[in-house]
């Protein structure tokens, strides 16, 4: 009887026992508005030890900022045109900015590719989204003022002429933030 109820106390000390993880990386999908955090807890960090060239204890803080990526093409004349083969239109513009701003005491790489074929280029239903200058480091932030910190921009552009008359998404962006 008492092998037994040391063998169920041994099992419910185990079960009540928490473990510690080390986050390599992080991914978040969809659309967020809000803030993503992750905490690394380690009794290797010491925070009198931070060289701003390689810190030993890196915060990273990184901010994405999205233009708004909503692109409506009007067509401006119901006549076909025999040279494009298309009925001519326009879009209300041709360009998104997608800003990171690095505010970590740690350098950080961009890249941001579509998701569907983690490409910069993507065409769906004859509309071309194209990223440029989509891949970049961003230095560390120590040493800035906060409106100063080190950003920088990728551009989407949208072009074609759209073969179907629906709303439709073209694809989604990735943006991956690794440590440099």
């Amino acid at each position: 009887m008492k092998k037994l109820l040391a063998l169920l106390l041994v099992a419910v000390l185990a079960a009540s026992m928490s473990i510690s993880g080390f986050a390599a990386s992080v991914t978040t999908s969809g659309n967020t508005t809000g803030d993503v955090n992750v905490k690394i807890n380690s009794d290797e960090l010491d925070p009198d030890d931070n060289d701003p060239d390689n810190p030993k204890n890196p915060v990273y803080y990184v901010v994405i900022e999205w233009d708004s990526l909503d692109f409506t093409y009007t067509l401006s004349s119901l006549e076909w045109d025999p040279v494009t083969h298309n009925y001519p239109g326009i879009w209300n513009k041709s360009t998104a900015e997608v800003k990171v701003t690095n505010h970590s005491n740690a350098a950080v790489a961009v890249s941001a590719t579509f998701a569907s074929t983690g490409a910069t280029e993507v065409t769906t239903n004859s509309v071309t989204a194209t990223l440029t200058d989509n891949s970049f480091d961003l230095e560390t932030a120590v040493g800035t003022d906060a409106d100063e910190a080190p950003s920088d921009t990728a551009i989407v552009t949208v072009n074609g002429h759209p073969s179907t008359t629906v709303d439709y998404k073209v694809d989604t962006i990735n943006v991956a933030i690794s440590a440099k």
